[in-house]
Order: C-alpha cells, then sequence, then structure tokens
C-alpha cells in the first residue's frame, strides 16, 4: 500500500466517521422530541381527567376554570392550534370558541380549584397549556366540550397535542347525576 492510498484510505474513514456522529447526533434530538411528546401527552392526560374529577358546577361557577374570561391575546390564540374557531357559526348565532390560558390561571387562589396540583417549573418552562371551551354544537343545553392544547418547541416549530373532554350539564342529561 502506497501513502497516497493509506491517505484515502484515512478520508474514507474520517468521513463515515463524521456521518455515524451526525446519525447520531440526529437520533439524540429525535429521542429527546418523542419524549417532549410523551409528556405533553401526559400532561394533557392529567388535565382532562382533573376536568371530569373537579366536575361541571365547580367548573362552571365563578370564579372557577371555564369563568374565567377569555383570551384575546394573539400569542395565546396562536397556540389554540386552530382550535380558536370551532363551534363558530354566524348563521345559528354561535360565537367562536373561548381559548383559556391555563398557565396564566392555573396557580392557587381562594375558591379555585387548581387542575394540575403538581405541575412542574421545569414543565412551565418547556410547555404551555391551554383550553379551548365551546357549547356542544348539537344540543341546545349548556354542555361544553373542552379541547386540552399542550404545546412546546421543538426544531424551531411550534408542537402541539390536542384531547378532548365532554363536560356535560347534569340538568339536561335527565337524570340530575354528573357523569
Amino acid at each position: 500500500m502506497t501513502i497516497l492510498e493509506g491517505l484515502i484510505a484515512g478520508g474514507v474513514f474520517v468521513v463515515g466517521i463524521v456521518g455515524i456522529l451526525n446519525a447520531l447526533i440526529f437520533a439524540a434530538g429525535q429521542n429527546a422530541n418523542a419524549l417532549k411528546a410523551v409528556r405533553a401527552s401526559a400532561i394533557a392526560a392529567q388535565i382532562r381527567s382533573s376536568l371530569v374529577n373537579i366536575g361541571y358546577e365547580q367548573l362552571v361557577t365563578a370564579p372557577n376554570l371555564l369563568a374565567q374570561a377569555c383570551s384575546t391575546d394573539a400569542e395565546v390564540l396562536a397556540l389554540a392550534g386552530g382550535l380558536e374557531t370551532i363551534g363558530a357559526d354566524a348563521t345559528e348565532g354561535r360565537e367562536a370558541a373561548c381559548v383559556i390560558d391555563l398557565d396564566a390561571i392555573d396557580v392557587p387562589a381562594e375558591g379555585y380549584t387548581v387542575v394540575q396540583p403538581g405541575y412542574s417549573e421545569e414543565d412551565r418552562r418547556t410547555f404551555r397549556r391551554i383550553l379551548v371551551v365551546f357549547q356542544h354544537p348539537r344540543t341546545a343545553t349548556t354542555d361544553y366540550s373542552v379541547g386540552v392544547v399542550v404545546s412546546w418547541r421543538a426544531a424551531g416549530f411550534q408542537k402541539t397535542l390536542n384531547e378532548f373532554v365532554f363536560i356535560p350539564d347534569p340538568d339536561s342529561n335527565d337524570t340530575g347525576i354528573e357523569v
């Protein structure tokens, strides 16, 4: 083997090693994104479950969650991922959904039931929690559908995860029982 052949072989080897290292870095980034998606899913499931456990009466009476003022902040509306238009129907006189910034209001206060009591500071820095509340379009009652939107930044893009929960009015389900 000549020196030239050795240098060429060394160059090919270095290119291969660089390719492997780039693949490892890319894979590590994908794993980090997947872990964030799994964590966002867990957060959304906790919120959805908590809304059901809190119950209709506490959710709709002030100063609790669904009685909060709807956000008009453009940044918060953008985080709703397009869900802010659900339920809007000008022909039937229904307004667009109410978007609530859960991160802004979900803090302990007198008379307010915290939706996610164990929400960590690290999660607060990584994720944004938004609720999109709208009256159920097929009923003339005060039943609510709530979209839970958890969003985070990944690779320069806004990622969102949506889960939904139906919160029926116990007075309209003919049983008077909260489900």
